[in-house]
This record gives structure tokens, sequence and C-alpha cells, in this order.
């Protein structure tokens, strides 16, 4: 099995833990005795290749969905003056004193509030108990 792997097992793995590796194919690993005989089904064999492969960015890019959807109705102060964000840029600063966006969804959607300035924002606003989720 090692033969074709770039680095050598340490332990025993499972069909799964040696898919996910970069140089194993489908088509490699069901070559192995353990894991034979193939799916005849290409398309079929190919997902679940990408399944496996994938299954960590999928389940992280998930998350950050999950995260940002939880963020959208968190309510804004309609009285924050933003110069009192520390670590938010000047242009960041005026565009959102400007718009007074009423919740980070919409701040966020303002064009040049980065995803780093929303998070300065939220950690702000937790720091000072300001954080309110809409119903």
């Amino acid at each position: 099995m090692n033969a074709h792997l770039t680095a050598p097992l340490s332990r025993e793995a499972s069909g799964e833990d040696l898919l996910r590796r970069p140089e194993m194919t489908y088509e490699k690993l069901t070559t192995l005795t353990p894991f034979a005989p193939a799916l005849t089904d290409e398309q079929a064999a190919e997902q679940v290749e990408i399944q496996v492969k994938y299954e960590g960015y999928i389940a992280r890019q998930q998350d950050e969905i999950e995260k940002q959807l939880r963020n959208e109705n968190t309510l804004l102060p309609a009285t924050l003056d933003y110069r009192q964000v520390s670590g938010l840029s000047n242009e960041v600063i005026a565009k959102l004193n400007d718009h007074k966006p009423a919740s980070i969804g919409q701040a966020s959607r303002i064009s040049g509030v980065t995803p780093a300035a929303i998070s300065i924002l939220l950690v702000w606003l937790k720091k000072q108990g300001m954080l309110r989720r809409s119903a």
C-alpha cells in the first residue's frame, strides 16, 4: 500500500483516510485488495472521490455561511459613531457613518466594507455590550 503513497502510513487508515491524500485517487484505491471491487459507474466513483477529498472544505464553507446568516440580523445602534470603533479604516468609518446601516447584514453589503471590518465591528459591539440580534 505504501508504494502508492508519497508519505508512508504510520497507523491503520480507512479507505476514506487514504482517499483524502492528494496523491490517492479512487481508481488507485480500488486496485488495493481491501478496497476492491470498484464502482462500475464512473460518475458515482468520481462523486465519491470529490466528496471525500473536499469534505473538510465544504464543512468550513457551510460553517462560514451559517455564521454570516446569524450575523445578518444583528442590529446596529442608530446613534453609533463608527469613529469610536478602533481598528476600522477611515474609508470604512466614512462609509458606515454616511449610510448608517441598521444591521450587520446591511453594513456588509456596503461597497468597501470588508469582512475584516465586519469582524472588528462585531468584536467591538460585543465588548461594549451592544450586540443585539433581532428576532
